[in-house]
């Protein structure tokens, strides 16, 4: 199971960048590249500075979560089976579950910042039914902050607001087990078996999160796949192989343009100048 607060970063951020995708006008339309894009959508845990220093930025960062305590048990638990043809069914329950997003809007002027805060405001405002479909309940507020002065690091004077929205979501849960952010495993040809690797024994993940680099050597007949999720779009990725680096040894790359959430960084160091908790 995906934690809820991914879950939400991923509903809000493809939401955006699908809609910043489509912007007409090249000033603040998105791409996945970086280097291409008019406008950075990002979460705030990929975030490397120097970026908004030519492009606006939208960062977003989960507030508080928490159970309405209005849930309902959907299965049964049952008694231990007095028969083999008996299956014990575990108990799963719905619950609405309120929640929080928080979208610092960073700009070099404040009138950019001002005006693309006010564009997200009446965007998400517009699109209610459409974050319906993607499981957002019901919207239980939603606000715009003043604009304030930012600094980066580097003393480079930017302009922030934050698009703050609360809302209702209804989620099932259970006992399930938990899909980590990154997994690692080795197959070998002609085999069904695989073997778990750990980060910090087996592996390390380099600084911009694009491959794994193994502590050991493969076998020839052994192979590396990745389970992730993208630090762009938060797309989870699920047993990607990996091939090897033309470049280091038993470094093994992940695909083109994909990036390793947790480790890439698209900005970061960001600090607000003001008492307002605005941004990051």
């Amino acid at each position: 199971m995906q934690s809820f607060s991914l879950k939400y970063k991923y509903t809000f951020l493809s939401f955006l960048q699908a809609y910043f995708q489509e912007f007409s006008g090249a000033r603040w339309k998105w791409d996945k590249d970086v280097r291409k894009t008019g406008i950075i959508i990002a979460d705030s845990n990929s975030v490397n500075k120097g970026s908004i220093k030519v492009k606006p930025a939208i960062i977003l960062k989960v507030g508080n979560l928490s159970w309405t305590n209005s849930f309902r048990k959907d299965g049964v638990s049952g008694t231990p089976s007095q028969t083999l043809n008996k299956v014990q069914t575990e108990p799963n329950y719905t619950d609405l579950m309120s929640a929080s997003v928080q979208l610092s809007v960073l700009a070099k002027t404040e009138f950019e910042a001002e005006e693309l805060g006010n564009h997200i405001l009446l965007l998400l405002s517009g699109y209610k039914s459409d974050l319906q479909s993607k499981g957002i309940h019901k919207i239980t507020g939603l606000s715009l902050s003043p604009v304030q002065p930012v600094k980066t690091s580097a003393e480079i004077e930017l302009a922030g607001c934050t698009v703050s929205l609360s809302f209702l979501a209804q989620e099932h849960f259970g006992k399930r087990k938990i899909n980590y952010p990154l997994t690692v495993t080795v197959h070998t040809t002609g085999s069904l078996e695989t073997r778990d690797l750990y980060e910090g024994f087996d592996f390390t993940v380099p600084i911009e999160g694009t491959g794994i680099l193994l502590n050991f050597d493969l076998e020839e007949t052994e192979s590396i796949k990745a389970s992730n999720i993208d630090a762009i779009t938060l797309e989870e990725k699920a047993n990607i192989n990996l091939p090897l680096s033309e470049e280091f040894s038993r470094l093994y790359v992940v695909p083109i343009d994909d990036t390793i959430w947790g480790y890439y960084k698209i900005l970061n160091e960001i600090i607000v100048n003001v008492d307002t908790p605005t941004v990051l």
